[in-house]
């Protein structure tokens, strides 16, 4: 019976929630219910955890964020080869991967959305609606990360009988102690500088603060590494603001950055459940956040978080002036923010393994 053969596939092993996600279920799940493959790029930062972390039989090299036919016919066999019996493909990319795959040998598959990102062009936009209309037939259980994504993920067509909620947790871990400097009102922000986190945002907010008299109470620090962020820091640099902005770049962890933060800021124009939210909050630190998909899941707004539309930053300038401020807001949002323990999640997903490893019609309550 146990333990369950399970591979879990992710298309990146860069900066990202989803890698996170993996990661956290190759620490936590218990080696007495599990033994965990996994198909993956060797890509940093996490590439070289997956491969530390699991022997070599246990690891299929998979190229990153790019379909490749030969990776693919070669991931059938190795899959085969290890009698695998449970697939869990992870986002849109190792969606493909896994639930082709899990057609081709008849093995059960699980896939977590993390976050339903279609694309603008019409024609690619179509392309991902008919496949993902395809593969929902193929798929036993579709996780969404959250609420909201799971109501994104009913509008492509999937039903309730196949898709259920299990929304993203962090460790909730002691403060560790840093020689972080300690500045002015600390505003941390985490991207990995594509469109969809709108880091961008963060310069006219800075603009807004500047107009209001409060910029010179504020540093931005910006954490993370991406294809825009020299654009942004040229940008800052142009609109005379890089006394207010440091830009740290890539770092294994925020939790230091966040111990000495006063508010955590996310402009992100879609997220599945934001795992930089959540370690904020697991840290006490106030949130304010865009609201938009995933963020809205996190956050209930006024009570554990402030919120802003993306289409009017002045608000979301505003909640900063609100927060320094206010120092009764600041108290109450950092006494009510509650999140649960990692450890909690991974028995949810076992629960979740036994009725479809038996091929059982029926879901047991997570």
């Amino acid at each position: 019976m146990f333990p369950l053969r399970i591979v879990h596939i992710t298309a990146s092993s860069s900066v990202g929630g989803g890698p996170e996600h993996v990661w956290q279920l190759l620490c936590h799940l218990p080696d007495t219910l599990t033994e965990l493959y996994l198909a993956a790029p060797k890509t940093e930062p996490y590439g070289s955890k997956f491969i530390a972390k699991l022997s070599k039989e246990h690891y299929f090299e998979l190229p990153e964020r790019r379909w490749s036919t030969i990776a693919f016919i070669k991931l059938i066999f190795w899959i085969r080869k290890h009698n695998i019996q449970l697939i869990h493909s992870h986002g849109r990319g190792a969606g493909i991967y896994g639930r082709f795959a899990a057609l081709l040998t008849n093995i059960p598959c699980i896939h977590t959305f993390h976050g339903i990102h279609i694309p603008h062009t019409r024609l690619s936009h179509l392309l991902y609606l008919s496949l993902e209309y395809i593969l929902q037939y193929i798929t036993r259980v579709s996780i969404a990360v959250s609420p909201s994504e799971a109501s994104e993920a009913r509008k492509l067509g999937f039903t309730d009988s196949t898709l259920i909620v299990i929304p993203n947790g962090v460790e909730c871990i002691p403060r560790a102690s840093n020689n972080i400097k300690k500045i002015p009102f600390t505003i941390v922000h985490a991207s990995r500088f594509d469109p969809i986190k709108n880091s961008e945002a963060l310069l006219d907010i800075a603009l807004e603060l500047r107009s209001m008299g409060y910029l010179s109470l504020c540093k931005f620090v910006v954490l993370g590494d991406g294809e825009r962020k020299k654009a942004m820091e040229q940008a800052i640099y142009e609109h005379d603001l890089s006394d207010y902005f440091e830009f740290i770049g890539f770092t294994p962890s925020i939790r230091p950055y966040l111990q000495k933060a006063d508010c955590y800021l996310t402009t992100s124009l879609r997220e599945g459940m934001p795992l930089a939210v959540l370690e904020a909050q697991a840290e006490g630190v106030p949130v304010i956040a865009s609201r938009v998909p995933g963020n809205i899941d996190a956050i209930v707004e006024n009570i554990t978080g402030l919120l802003f539309s993306v289409e009017d930053l002045k608000v979301a300038a505003k909640q900063v002036k609100r927060l320094i401020e206010d120092a009764e807001l600041r108290k109450r949002l950092k006494k009510i923010i509650m999140l649960k323990r990692w450890q909690e999640r991974p028995m949810s997903f076992i629960q979740l393994l036994l009725p479809i490893k038996w091929g059982l019609g029926f879901m047991i309550s997570l």
